[in-house]
């Protein structure tokens, strides 16, 4: 319930601010800490209202009829705590810069934006609060190939998925349960069975670049409980290690998927490994290249290949100028074109490449390889 997002206000209030170096947690301040000692009065710049302790919280209309006037208060004085640490923060951060007392609080703002992405690009997944104090992930990553992590995460944490939307990019996740609403007396306490299931709504979006991945409960507002916040940081450690972005590997799942593993060979191509032997490895691979929808020109169990045909929406467009300048012609069809899907035992596994008609693997060859693994872990 959403009375119960509202309680853990200390432990929110440590994450408050979204700091230059990722999501670090905040010291505690009762009041504001004076960092212009010594300097000329700062004045508040013209987009930036001044920390006041008077000021009301916006709350949706959801959120107030279930909350009470205790948690509200409580509510209130962590924003009001949040909006001090961040106006400190500007006031050091235009002190430290030798920045002129008119510059504006965007200013500051894309500063950090600046610093962020930078580190985003560095390392590839942070973890990060938002103004409403939502724990997310950041992804400097493609948001097709963030899908394919994330369902690679989602299935090494061995979490139940009710529904998958790709159409939507979210994933419906049975994450835990809890104590009902209610006071329970006697034996009700011990039933166990008539716990509630926790839901969750995980989405992926894409801004400025950046993939982002959220938490909502099933009327889509926003989590920001310590139980969603420690899922989130779950699932940003396994993007940081078993679902990385050019190296993913299930440790979880039903039997025959656990093993799978999608990742860079000596070629700097993308490899599938199968926890097979080449015969059961070439039948599996026989029913996905089907079910994923690729046209398959030749099989071979004896050489253990497959020959597709494969039309890629994302690669070059090789189409003459004076034939894109025929604007009286219909827009072709992107034309498909020729890969082997080769296999190669090795030891009790079995590796998978894909290769062109010059016999080379390619940018392709690492999106079909793409495709077939997030087939093969359903």
């Amino acid at each position: 319930m959403l009375i119960k997002r509202l309680i853990p206000i200390t432990a929110m209030s440590l994450g408050a601010v979204w700091l230059l170096a990722a999501c670090q947690s905040l010291d505690f301040l009762d009041t504001p800490v004076r960092l212009d000692d010594g300097l000329p009065s700062l004045a508040v710049p013209p987009d930036l209202t001044a920390p006041s302790a008077n000021e009301s919280i916006r709350l949706s209309d959801a959120v107030r009829q279930r909350a009470s006037g205790g948690q509200l208060k409580a509510f209130g004085a962590f924003k009001d705590f949040e909006k001090r640490a961040e106006y400190n923060e500007f006031l050091k951060w235009r002190a430290q810069e030798g920045i002129s007392q008119s510059i504006d609080f965007s200013a500051f703002k894309a500063a950090k934006q600046e610093a962020q992405r930078a580190l985003l690009s560095k390392r590839g997944v942070l973890t990060a609060l938002d103004d409403s104090g939502q724990q997310l992930i950041l992804i400097d990553d493609t948001l097709d190939n963030s899908w394919n992590r994330v369902d690679t995460a989602i299935l090494n944490m061995g979490l139940l998925t009710l529904d998958i939307t790709r159409a939507t990019w979210t994933f419906r996740i049975h994450y835990d349960t809890r104590e009902p609403a209610g006071e329970r007396k006697g034996l009700k306490r011990l039933a166990f069975w008539l716990r509630e299931p926790v839901i969750y709504q995980l989405q992926l979006r894409q801004q400025n670049d950046i993939v982002v991945a959220g938490v909502y409960d099933e009327d889509h507002i926003a989590l920001t409980d310590a139980t969603a916040n420690a899922f989130v940081a779950r699932l940003a450690v396994q993007l940081k290690t078993f679902a990385r972005e050019r190296e993913q590997h299930v440790v979880g799942g039903r039997k025959g998927v656990s093993g799978i593993s999608l990742s860079e060979g000596a070629t700097g191509r993308l490899q599938l490994t199968l926890p097979l032997g080449p015969t059961l490895a070439w039948q599996r691979l026989d029913q996905v290249l089907s079910e994923v929808g690729f046209s398959v020109s030749e099989k071979k169990l004896e050489t253990l290949s497959f020959v597709i045909r494969y039309a890629d929406p994302d690669a070059p467009d090789s189409t003459p100028l004076i034939k894109k300048l025929a604007f009286w012609k219909k827009d072709s069809i992107t034309p498909a074109s020729t890969y082997r899907v080769q296999l190669s035992p090795e030891g009790t596994h079995t590796v998978v490449n894909v290769i062109n008609v010059e016999g080379n693997p390619s940018e392709t060859g690492d999106r079909i390889l793409s495709l077939i693994f997030e087939r093969l872990k359903f």
